[in-house]
């Protein structure tokens, strides 16, 4: 992600958009924790609560495989003749 990043700005701006995309780890990162952190404390109980967060989490990462997947150009080599 980080070598995409810097590659689609102008040399100019690519320290701007490395901070940028820090920020944005660290904030997703804190929000994931909050969020999956209030998942434990539903009413069934902390193993209802982590079995919750972990389907989520899961299906989350399959969307993220899904989208990189469809994201990512195939490579197409030409063969020397």
């Amino acid at each position: 992600m980080t070598s995409t990043l810097l590659g689609s700005v102008t040399k100019q701006y690519s320290g701007v958009a490395s901070g940028v995309l820090n920020a944005m780890r660290q904030t997703d990162s804190a929000i994931g924790v909050a969020l999956f952190g209030s998942l434990l404390g539903v009413a069934g109980g902390f193993i209802a609560g982590v079995r919750v967060a972990l389907v989520i989490a899961a299906a989350l990462a399959l969307c993220a495989i899904v989208a990189a997947l469809m994201g990512v150009p195939r490579r197409t080599e030409a063969r020397a003749s």
